[in-house]
């Protein structure tokens, strides 16, 4: 058996020149990187796209350069990088922003002939090397190593562009015959200047950075204009430097997270437009141990409106158009991660499963930075799809979602509920009694995970709130959280003082209540003994005693004095008369010649069912309930008020359904509105009885944060028309015969109380079922 071996042909040269890197950006990219890793601290770009000239682009650095013996043992070894096995500056440890052998074919996708001129550090003459790349494509059968290319030796640099400046030592790169010279308009040097101004970490301060310029004398003229205008912005000028003023426009100006991993654990700070939110410490997951012994960090800026055009104004750009969130390693940029429309990371993806609860390449603004030479962090040869999709990668890709949700946990629901915030760029909305606590509430969260510690926290927001405010009770509850895991003597003694405060105002208010109390027994004394019989006397007292054990509900034939039955009949006027009103609203709409407006039809009709609902539930209250006003907040257990809700209220449906339910022993109290409550569990069961459902189930159940309510029936399913399901939710949208009215004004009600319904089974496998879900 006789051994062969392979012949390479002279056509390799597309393969790994011109049809592998197929965007200009990308190649001259590639170039640069090799500048940067030769030590270069300048590096200027010049075009020469003169009408008489086949165009030229120059490439000069003061790196390190290259000797003879270099092009012939490395620069003409194809595709091997004395970078990759750490020969290329004796030292296996440095980190180099490229690896791969193959960057230097990027010049082939620029132009048809290359020309280097290199002087290395310790030498005086100039080494030449030219490549006409045409010679690789004239004959697919002549080998590759048949080529020749000239390498020569001549005392000084030599080259015909007037003003480009050289260095004592360093590369000169010249492309010529340029491919797609006519491609080169003014407004794609601008779009080049903008992508290099991306390849060096523009997240970090320019200091210490390589320096690197645009050149091309055709622009001048034109730039010369601009700069004569006010105000001009040189991200519209061709000539210069190329620098980026990210940081500045992004610090202490946005909602800024900074997420890293050292040593097993995951180090994360929020701060927003310069505020320290917190600072926190968590033990890195097993799914994220792959990271471990890399030096990876994460930054995410979130801009509000306000912002926006705050970034717009400075960087001539917008925050849209400039990109999301930038892939780097060891420093130098990953393309086209972040590029404007391209979702690498698929955030994009996930913010259309919920609009309003996730954040998406539209509002942040960020970097992933990784730093070392894993294997698992490697680009394909194309350069220009991000990483290859590892174990590492994926982690990464995990590592960034965790990041991303804490800061939705901040943004998403606490910044985007203020309406107002949007248009700050300070931090005055943060101290807004409503906002403070709801950033208690968080750090409070994070303080009682047992995986996190709390490192530091703003102490001017998270402070007790004014005793004046309805929050103040639970604003304590929260402080303790935190306190009992950072240990801040100064809170903690704000914390007791404030808890002797409203210790004394509980007093107060428990003695107003038993003065109350007595003076309501004086009256029912009186009135027991104006009764014909001690019997009658003995049975309203009892009937008095039982009212007061079941706190809210009695038999619908339990005596009322006056004034309760006065202040419910008002209420059903009121209610019934705004019903009324509306209709004669929208007769005389049709009457004067109004269109008819499905939209309006519906809110109309919306507005009818609300109030109707109010005045069923006022009915019912006003038979069978211990409070003056159906309308007014009170504060109780929750779980128990909707059990007794359906015992005292729905005897009624005892025929038509059977209604049951399972408490698990569930409590939460809270303040709440009870004709909200009614509404909602009258619209569940009306829905059940539509789909002819024979029995319907409450079921409660308590996790750590929440209480859950599941509502399921044995009806029909949903309708297999709404391919979205959760749609049932929306107005007009119905399973049933029904107006599609009442999911709707469940989900109203509940998101007053910033509570959630979702739908949680459909119904084809098993029972039709709802999940109501109420923060603690």
């Amino acid at each position: 058996m006789s051994k062969q071996k392979f012949k390479i042909s002279s056509a390799l040269k597309n393969l790994i020149g011109k049809d592998l890197i197929t965007d200009d950006f990308v190649a001259i990219f590639e170039i640069v990187k090799n500048s940067i890793d030769a030590g270069a601290k300048n590096v200027n770009i010049y075009f020469d796209l003169e009408t008489h000239s086949s165009g030229k682009i120059y490439i000069v650095d003061s790196g390190k350069g290259m000797s003879k013996e270099d092009f012939l043992n490395k620069w003409l070894f194809v595709a091997y990088s004395a970078k990759n096995d750490g020969t290329e500056d004796n030292d296996k440890s440095k980190i180099y922003a490229g690896n791969k052998g193959v960057g230097r074919f990027s010049c082939d996708r620029l132009g048809k002939i290359l020309q280097i001129q290199s002087r290395k550090k310790d030498q005086t003459n100039v080494t030449c090397l030219k490549i006409d790349w045409n010679d690789f494509e004239i004959d697919q059968n002549i080998e590759f190593d048949e080529i020749n290319v000239d390498i020569s030796t001549i005392e000084n640099y030599n080259f015909a562009f007037k003003g480009l400046n050289t260095y004592k030592h360093g590369v000169i790169i010249e492309i010529s015959e340029l491919r797609e010279k006519d491609s080169w308009t003014r407004d794609k040097l601008l779009k080049l200047k903008w992508h290099l101004q991306k390849l060096i970490n523009p997240f970090k301060k320019q200091a210490n950075q390589i320096k690197i310029k645009l050149f091309c004398p055709r622009e001048s003229i034109e730039d010369n204009k601009i700069k004569k205008s006010e105000n001009y912005d040189s991200a519209t000028i061709v000539n210069g430097n190329i620098e980026s003023f990210l940081f500045n426009v992004l610090y202490n100006k946005t909602t800024y997270i900074n997420s890293s991993i050292k040593n097993s654990v995951i180090s994360t700070s929020l701060i927003d437009r310069g505020e320290l939110i917190y600072e926190i410490e968590e033990s890195i997951s097993p799914k994220l141990s792959i990271l471990n012994n890399l030096n990876c960090n994460i930054e995410l800026y979130h801009l509000n409106h306000r912002a926006k055009i705050n970034f717009n104004k400075i960087m001539g750009i917008s925050a849209l158009d400039y990109g999301s969130i930038f892939l780097f390693k060891n420093n130098y940029r990953i393309f086209p991660v972040g590029e404007p429309g391209i979702d690498s990371w698929g955030i994009d993806y996930r913010k259309q499963q919920g609009y309003n609860r996730y954040i998406g390449t539209r509002d942040v603004i960020g970097q992933v930075e990784i730093f070392g030479n894993n294997k698992g962090f490697s680009e394909p040869s194309s350069r220009d799809k991000g990483f290859i999709n590892t174990p590492e990668s994926n982690a990464l890709k995990l590592f960034l979602y965790n990041v991303i949700k804490k800061l939705e946990a901040y943004t998403v629901k606490i910044l985007w509920k203020d309406e107002e915030d949007k248009d700050y760029v300070t931090v005055e909305r943060l101290f807004d009694d409503e906002n403070r606590f709801k950033i208690m509430k968080l750090v409070s969260q994070l303080a009682s995970n047992k995986n996190i510690t709390l490192k530091n926290y703003n102490n001017n927001i998270i402070s007790i709130l004014d005793k004046k405010s309805k929050e103040f009770d639970n604003s304590l509850k929260m402080l303790k959280k935190i306190s009992s895991n950072y240990n801040d003597k100064t809170l903690k003694k704000a914390i007791a003082n404030a808890s002797k405060v409203l210790k004394e105002s509980k007093e107060t208010a428990l003695k107003a209540i038993n003065t109350a109390e007595k003076e309501r027994e004086a009256k029912e004394k009186a009135e027991l003994e104006a009764l014909q019989s001690q019997e009658e006397a003995r049975n309203t007292k009892q009937a008095y005693k039982e009212e007061q054990k079941r706190a809210f509900f009695l038999e619908s034939n339990m005596s009322f004095d006056k004034e309760i039955l006065e202040s419910f009949t008002h209420q059903i006027q009121f209610y019934a008369s705004r019903v009324q009103q509306t209709i004669t609203n929208e007769i005389t709409r049709f009457e004067m010649g109004f269109k008819a407006d499905y939209e309006r039809f519906l809110e109309t009709l919306g507005e009818i069912s609300t109030d109707n609902n109010k005045i069923f539930s006022l009915a019912s209250f006003a038979t069978s309930a211990n409070f003056r006003l159906g309308s007014e907040q009170i504060t109780t257990d929750i779980c128990s008020f909707i059990i007794g809700y359906l015992n005292s209220i729905y005897d009624a449906f005892i025929n038509e359904i059977k209604i049951e339910y399972n408490i698990n022993s569930c409590e939460l109290e809270m303040s709440f509105l009870p004709i909200e409550i009614g509404v909602i569990i009258d619209n569940l069961i009306s829905n059940a009885i539509k789909a002819n459902a024979s029995k319907i189930l409450f079921n409660f159940n308590n996790t750590d944060s929440e209480l859950l309510l599941i509502v399921s029936n044995n009806g029909l399913p949903i309708d297999k028309s709404i391919i979205d399901k959760n749609r049932i939710f929306e107005k007009g949208v119905t399973r049933t015969t029904g107006s599609g009215l009442g999911l709707y004004y469940c989900k109203k009600h509940l998101a007053s109380m910033n509570s959630n319904i979702i739908l949680l089974h459909d119904g084809c496998d098993e029972d039709v079922a709802f999940e109501i879900r109420i923060p603690k």
